[in-house]
């Protein structure tokens, strides 16, 4: 079961709509964001009544420790895969899962590098605050399996900065012009998180010299 909100009538939204509805037993669509717990609480309930056991609660953008866990294990494969620390990684910032992963394999790694999470959502949902929560409750998840490593916040480097425009999932000015530029290396990017973000490497007093684009392929 699946809730939903209403977002701006673009080839990834359609897509995803799409994609979600061939794979959910039920998708209900909040009217708007003040409905949404209505819709959730819907699904909730609509979920208990399948009979196939005990429905398990995803949040948003599968923003959860155990998920983290998959951008922790990308980020330690990327440590393999360069030869020296990047100075930074962009990354888009919805719910805050893929940017927690990096910053907690950062601090694994070791480096230096600076999370640059690119707002793409409201700051209830995205911002530093629970970006960092989420890392550290992923590195807790790890101790109870006997992996014993501690991540003080200082070792999270995340530096949250705003791309989201008029609302999340709007294109804006900026992140068409960056989804050209990464067309004519043959990378697509969605309007909602990839253009945004990489948008913020195009803007004119953004000097970074060794960085990473983390790239979601939020098309499905």
């Amino acid at each position: 079961m699946v809730a939903t909100f209403p977002q701006p009538d673009t080839d990834a939204s359609r897509a995803v709509a799409a994609a979600t509805a061939v794979t959910a037993n039920l998708v209900v669509r909040a009217s708007s964001l003040v409905t949404l717990p209505w819709a959730v609480l819907r699904a909730w309930r609509a979920a208990h009544h399948l009979g196939l056991g005990t429905p398990h609660w995803i949040p948003g953008g599968g923003a959860d420790p155990h998920a983290v866990i998959g951008h922790f294990l990308a980020t330690l494969e990327l440590g393999s895969q360069v030869d020296a620390p990047p100075d930074t990684i962009v990354v888009p910032l919805g719910t805050g899962g893929t940017a927690a992963g990096i910053a907690f394999g950062l601090a694994w790694l070791g480096w230096s590098t600076e999370v640059v999470a690119v707002r793409v959502a409201p700051r209830i949902v995205a911002n530093r605050w629970r970006t960092v929560r989420l890392a550290r409750k992923t590195a807790a998840l790890i101790r109870r399996a006997g992996i014993e490593f501690s991540v003080p916040r200082s070792a999270l480097r995340v530096r949250v900065v705003d791309a989201m425009g008029k609302g999340y999932g709007h294109p804006t000015e900026e992140g068409d012009r960056a989804a050209a530029v990464a067309a004519e290396h043959g990378v697509r990017l969605d309007p909602t998180y990839g253009a945004k973000a990489f948008g913020f490497l195009q803007r004119a007093d953004v000097n970074v010299q060794r960085v990473v684009f983390w790239h979601t392929f939020a098309w499905p």
